[in-house]
């Protein structure tokens, strides 16, 4: 009976409590206070004081590696080593060699710029998780599930003193409805006044930088709106140590790495290799090569980028150098429609030439063809009848065809009969018959 009772009474309390400390949990989550539901692809950061104790990631696939080094114990010798933590960028580099896949066909041909992967090293990272792995305790599942689901994590119960970071950072978007060459390329991006609070820091964001008055190797002069895609590696180097000045940071990294990579090239070269739009080749032969540097100065990855507008400069010693350039052009334009015409008149000569040989050769092989056709007739009817009856019958078909009165046969000796042919009778002319009266 006393079970009985106890048991009533501790479904009665759990259908009463459950449901407070579901609505508990769900403002509390609601007001980043005890709990927090954290967006997807963001990340927070709890604080316990003025110190970061976790990072609260909802990245599908992806997870916050606490780690600095990688501790490994050798079995055998029981020695420990440490190595470190690494992060697998995108570098881009020149093959000076045919580059091929393990089965043999060809992946990147020689002088052509290709990815490659490069090993930097991290600690405290946002890191490619393990598709494979699975909670091994029923309180991860759960864990894992809420977090899943709703995107649930639980913070502290010590609220405020263990609360969720907010901290400040200068947000910038390209304008809306920008028609391309009626904007000022200044007037592109548009930066907000004031830095704004927020509690969480976006794993990937998008980000224009304006990179102005470049001067390039011709000393032609140009700006440019460049779109980059970023992606978090360490989170704790931008929200801790650079605060709101981060994207002013890497904003000029960007910058400073596009002019001194444009004061080695003219401005038609960069022009044509770096055309305007989502192409690869901006990112991979400038950007790229700023990834080391970008993760291990500022916590960050470029994901990849692109020129949205380019704007030339319009000084008055600019235009003169376009005058200058565009004249090299057409008169290099004048020297290759010059050769094309000579390689057709060649062509025409050559194409005649061939026609002509070509004719003769047919001519002399139907002869050749002929004569050969003759000669096994020849053969056949003497193998048959006999020489002597081939002869006779030649003879008869030459003075059949003759048509003078004297025809002289010659033989081998060069002696020859000459023999009178009496002439064929012509027919009379048919007499006109007299009309009738």
């Amino acid at each position: 009976m006393i079970t009985l009772v106890l048991l009533t009474t501790l479904v009665l309390l759990l259908f009463g409590v459950a449901p407070l400390a579901v609505s508990f949990l769900y403002y509390a989550a609601k007001k980043k206070q005890q709990a927090s539901f954290v967006r997807e692809a963001t990340m927070e950061f709890v604080m316990a004081g003025g110190r970061c104790i976790r990072i609260l990631e909802n990245i599908k696939g992806w997870y916050y590696d606490r780690r600095e080094f990688v501790e490994k114990k050798d079995p055998a010798t029981g020695v420990v080593t440490h190595t470190p933590l690494t992060y697998t960028t995108k570098v881009g580099k020149l093959a000076t060699a045919d580059i091929r896949n393990l089965d043999g066909t060809l992946k990147t041909a020689a002088n052509t710029w290709y990815l490659d992967n490069v090993q930097v090293p991290v600690k405290e990272a946002v890191l490619l998780g393990n598709p494979t792995h699975k909670p091994s305790t029923w309180w991860k599942k759960v864990r894992q599930y809420l977090r899943h689901r709703w995107g649930f994590f639980w913070v502290s119960a010590f609220y405020p003193q263990t609360h969720i970071h907010k901290f400040q950072v200068v947000k910038s978007r390209l304008r809306r409805n920008v028609e391309h060459g009626q904007t000022p390329i200044e007037e592109m991006i548009e930066v907000d006044a004031t830095p704004a609070e927020v509690d969480n820091l976006l794993w990937r964001f998008p980000r224009a930088v304006l990179i102005g008055d470049i001067e390039f190797a011709d000393r032609l002069t140009a700006s440019l709106v460049a779109m980059s895609n970023f992606q978090v590696v360490m989170p704790n180097i931008p929200v801790f140590i650079y605060k709101a000045d981060f994207f002013p940071q890497i904003e000029s990294l960007v910058r400073s790495t596009v002019i001194d990579y444009c004061r080695k090239v003219k401005l038609a070269d960069f022009i044509t290799s770096s055309p305007i739009g989502p192409v690869l080749s901006f990112f991979t032969q400038i950007i790229s090569q700023v990834n080391p540097e970008m993760i291990s100065q500022y916590g960050v990855e470029i994901q990849s980028s692109w020129i949205v507008e380019i704007e030339l400069g319009d000084s008055e010693e600019q235009k003169a150098l376009k005058a200058k350039e565009l004249a090299e052009l057409q008169g290099q334009a004048g020297v290759t429609a010059a050769e094309l015409a000579a390689k057709a008149v060649v062509a025409t000569a050559e194409g005649a030439a061939k026609a002509t040989v070509i004719g003769a050769e047919a001519a002399a092989k139907a002869t050749t063809l002929k004569g050969t056709a003759e000669a096994e007739v020849l053969k056949t009817k003497v193998e048959k009848a006999g020489e002597a009856v081939v002869i006779a019958d030649l003879h008869r078909q030459r003075v059949t065809g003759f048509t003078g009165s004297v025809l002289s046969e010659g033989g081998a000796s060069g002696t020859g009969v000459m023999v009178s042919v009496p002439a064929k009778p012509e027919r009379p002319a048919p007499t006109a018959t007299p009309p009738t009266p």
